[in-house]
């Protein structure tokens, strides 16, 4: 969100509003986004502002949906597979919000691609497998405004896919 600088700690995300006028900048008091075990990436916002997300290192979940405002987690994201595949070493996941910010796409370290209700955290469906070698980053996700998902893989699995969000 380019109103906002936003940066990582070891357990959590800082976020300060930015006001520019001309050549002067102000940064306003910061707002700490509730603690997790260990954030694992980039604190990633819905298009609308409602929502932000992060991957984490837990036993709780694979990431969380965070409210920029308050700060305070809103959902947690896979806790069935975090507390058997989100070992210490291991990356998180990464993600994309839908354009109307109520589903988010994820892709773990497994290799796992899933579709997820943002406010819910419930999942919706399971979009793909990729390959994993080892201990190396997830496959990355992005989605077009015109709602496909693009996944692309990583050392194991090369692949990069295009699929629609929504089956027909």
């Amino acid at each position: 969100d380019e109103r906002f600088l936003t940066y990582g700690r070891e357990h959590c995300h800082v976020r300060r509003l930015l006001s520019i006028d001309g050549d002067d900048v102000t940064i306003g008091s910061a707002v700490t986004m509730e603690q997790t075990s260990r954030v694992r990436g980039p604190l990633v916002f819905s298009r609308n502002g409602k929502y932000a997300a992060t991957s984490v290192k837990s036993k709780q979940a694979m990431a969380i949906v965070l409210n920029p405002e308050s700060g305070r987690i809103l959902t947690r994201i896979d806790p069935v597979a975090a507390r058997t595949d989100n070992a210490g070493h291991q990356y998180g996941c990464s993600f994309a919000f839908t354009a109307d910010s109520t589903q988010i796409v994820t892709a773990d370290h497994t290799g796992l691609v899933t579709v997820w209700d943002t406010a819910s955290g419930n999942r919706i469906r399971v979009l793909e497998q990729f390959r994993k070698s080892g201990n190396h980053q997830p496959p990355q996700v992005a989605l077009t405004a015109a709602g496909d998902v693009i996944v692309a893989g990583g050392f194991a699995d090369p692949r990069v896919t295009i699929q629609r969000l929504e089956p027909k």
